[in-house]
């Protein structure tokens, strides 16, 4: 596969005057990255699907440029040889310099003593040892996902267990997109704990995670986690034997308290270990009595410990039982604070389940609509994604198409997530059409684009439908490929030349090139687009 490419775009329409500066759009297409061409690459048999389409001709053609960015790993914050994943993707689409994601920053203060340094996790561990009380905690059972990873929780049993918490109650959510099982990953987390502690209750994360807040099933969760024990439960092992070796099953597990277990009361405290904002802040609220993003905060509930900041820095300021247990640094948002510094209008575009990506994620604080600041965010049509596998790309396609007729924005980020979303359920056919769907749209998107005078920059966020079949087993997971970065330039623009490398730049490197297309500073030597000397 060719390692650089640019495509050609159409005359100016005469409909409106050339704006100031040429717009930019920048379409992330969630989990499209690149392999060869094999029975498990969904993205490589929509371009078969469609030989004269947009995918086709920027990556399929030896006669335009295409290169490769590499969007997993240190290039995004996360240990060396890490798959991507959506929110280290997004991170650092919108920074410029790599952001070093929470699971990485998390696992370097492990290595150097700093999470024992931290003053709110010594305070939970010291309440929870001199009120006798158990000290819970909300384990992610996972091990390679963007959300968590209970190995965190094994360095904070550890560490309560020095400090002589009394007794540990886990609240686990299995996540079966792991190398481990669940079961494998509980027992690990049981025998560390010994006969001080054990899990109080169990759960799949589809009723625990949601992109929407605080929903009845999240309620659901974390009333299982609260409700009185009757001594009809039954044992963890009995709970997860079914479930063993089923992934789906694992991920919809229905939450279940554990025999023996101690409920979590409002005078205890809970350490909350996920650290994906985006589908953690209802389990948060929830547990906080807050289900509303504008209910105010009370002394009502437990003392909640987070290792992320999963809600708004006013939610932290605010509630007095809400705590920080590892304050970051920078967290990136660059692209966005140039952009704002320059006024800049920017338009957002996601559907609902992806809203967070273009906004939070690359923001990395909490985004406001204003004169310079507008977003459109269609509701998930469907559960079931398979039966409508376009999900809402047209709806938010159409959205960016009507801004740049009519001028509304300066900058347009939006994230298609019909690649990621539907690789997930690991139904390659369904996949396969996601992507027809969303070809069609990119070419739609190119013609308004070039109307208008605009970029058009594509890219993705990590890899996924380009590797749904591993050693002929169906894989739902990320994946460690590259992924594309496509310049299609406005009409009058001469053809540019995309930087050629050896070794596939970082995805960083898409935000200098924004500027770059802007006509805003940028880093020197960062841009990828190779401008001719004067």
């Amino acid at each position: 596969m060719a390692l650089s490419f640019t495509v050609a775009a159409c005359r100016p329409s005469p409909v409106l005057p050339p704006p100031a500066r040429a717009p930019v759009v920048l379409v992330i297409l969630d989990g499209v990255g690149l392999a060869a061409p094999g029975p498990g690459n969904a993205v490589t048999k929509a371009m078969a699907a469609r030989p004269r389409g947009f995918l086709s001709r920027a990556l399929g053609s030896a006669a335009l440029q295409t290169i490769a960015l590499d969007a997993s790993g240190t290039c995004v914050g996360l240990d060396p040889d890490h798959d991507g994943n959506s929110e280290a993707g997004h991170n650092n689409l919108c920074n410029g310099d790599v952001v070093v994601h929470h699971q990485r920053f998390i696992r370097q203060l492990l290595a150097d003593g700093g999470v024992d340094a931290s003053a709110p996790l010594q305070d939970a561990m010291t309440r929870a040892k001199e009120n006798g009380r158990p000290l819970h905690l909300i384990v992610p059972l996972a091990d390679r996902s963007s959300a968590g990873d209970y190995r965190d929780a094994l360095e904070i049993v550890r560490l309560a267990l020095a400090r002589g918490v009394p007794r540990l109650q886990l609240h686990g959510l299995c996540n079966g997109r792991s190398r481990h099982s669940c079961v494998e990953m509980a027992g690990e987390l049981q025998t560390a704990m010994g006969e001080r502690g054990g899990f109080a209750s169990i759960a799949g994360v589809d009723h625990c995670f949601s992109r929407t807040g605080a929903t009845a099933e999240v309620r659901a969760c974390v009333g299982t986690m609260r409700a009185p024990r009757t001594g009809r439960e039954r044992s963890l092992a009995e709970i997860l034997a079914p479930v063993a070796a089923n992934v789906e099953a694992q991920l919809g597990l229905p939450p279940q308290a554990v025999r023996g277990s101690t409920p979590l009361a409002d005078s205890d405290d809970v350490i909350l270990l996920p650290y994906r904002r985006d589908i953690t802040v209802g389990i948060l609220r929830t547990l906080r009595h807050r289900p509303r993003d504008d209910a105010p905060a009370d002394n009502a509930g437990p003392i909640v410990t987070t290792l992320a900041a999963l809600d708004s820095r006013r939610r932290y300021d605010d509630d007095p039982k809400l705590r920080l247990a590892l304050p970051r640094g920078d967290g990136g948002g660059l692209l966005h604070r140039r952009l704002a510094a320059a006024g800049i209008r920017e338009l957002r575009i996601a559907e609902t389940d992806k809203a967070a990506h273009v906004t939070y994620f690359c923001d990395a604080d909490d985004s406001a609509d204003g004169p310079t600041y507008a977003r459109f965010h269609p509701p998930a049509a469907s559960r079931d994604l398979r039966a409508a596998p376009c999900l809402q790309s047209r709806e938010a396609v159409a959205r960016a198409v009507h801004a740049l007729a009519k001028n509304e924005a300066d900058f347009i980020l939006m994230n298609l997530p019909n690649g990621d979303l539907l690789g997930h359920t690991g139904d390659l056919e369904a996949t396969v059409q996601g992507l027809v769907c969303v070809d069609d749209l990119l070419g739609e998107l190119a013609a308004a684009a070039s109307d208008r005078g605009a970029w058009l920059f594509v890219t993705a966020d990590h890899g996924n439908a380009e590797e749904m079949l591993v050693n002929g087993t169906p894989d739902r997971n990320h994946s460690k490929n590259p992924v594309p970065f496509i310049a299609v330039a406005p009409s009058g623009v001469e053809p540019v030349t995309l930087q050629r490398a050896a070794t596939p730049p970082c995805v960083g490197r898409v935000t200098w090139t924004v500027l770059d297309a802007l006509g805003l500073p940028f880093a020197p030597g960062r841009s990828l687009i190779v401008r001719p000397a004067p």
